[in-house]
């Protein structure tokens, strides 16, 4: 059995899903596919849309954390979810700190284990996110890599690529000035440690 996901905001293509199934039945071995998500309304902002319009296939190290799988478009085998153990519900955006990393987090638990992952520009779903201005987007943003942080302190004491990630996006945002997405990083990063390491 399969699990599609897309958002409330979300229109899926008229032939996603039948192009969902037809994928997962040529390639046995993949466990988690994500797709394209294109603009619903051209004056909203690109930057919560996918860029590439490549097929790739994801794999351990540090491509899957600058390659873009959003939850708007996703689709899992139920068993590889269930084998890595589901998703993280503290990383949610209903979790007490409101964080959004469950989907990235549960991407990086499956290539750990060694699970096929890949992104394929056919199956297409328009998002009708509405984020137009300066503050909303930024606001978004906030909230993404808060998220980013609660994954790095869930998995950096045994993953030192995922700290070398983190300190050149933090890098990078101090430079640019951006000490928002510095503070919502660590909020959410510290978050994550206050219940100490989780079960997953």
């Amino acid at each position: 059995p399969l699990l599609l996901f897309t958002d409330d905001d979300c229109r899926p293509a008229d032939d996603w899903i039948a192009k969902t199934v037809s994928l997962f039945r040529r390639e046995s071995r993949l466990a988690l596919a994500g797709g394209k998500v294109s603009l619903h309304n051209p004056n909203d902002s690109v930057l919560f849309t996918t860029f590439t319009e490549e097929p790739t296939r994801l794999s351990r190290g540090s491509d899957y954390l600058s390659h873009t799988i959003m939850g708007a478009n996703m689709c899992a085998r139920t068993e590889s979810l269930r084998l890595a153990g589901g998703f993280d519900s503290r990383l949610g955006v209903g979790s007490p700190f409101n964080l959004t990393g469950e989907d990235f987090d549960m991407i990086y638990r499956l290539l750990e284990a060694g699970e096929q992952v890949g992104f394929y520009p056919d199956l297409i779903v328009a998002h009708a996110h509405g984020r137009q201005t300066v503050d909303e987007i930024k606001k978004a943003f906030c909230g993404y890599h808060a998220g980013f942080g609660a994954v790095v302190a869930k998995h950096c004491w045994r993953d030192m690529s995922l700290v070398q990630h983190a300190y050149w996006a933090l890098r990078r945002f101090a430079r640019n000035g951006e000490w928002a997405y510095v503070r919502h990083f660590f909020h959410g990063f510290f978050a994550r440690l206050l219940p100490m390491w989780g079960r997953h």
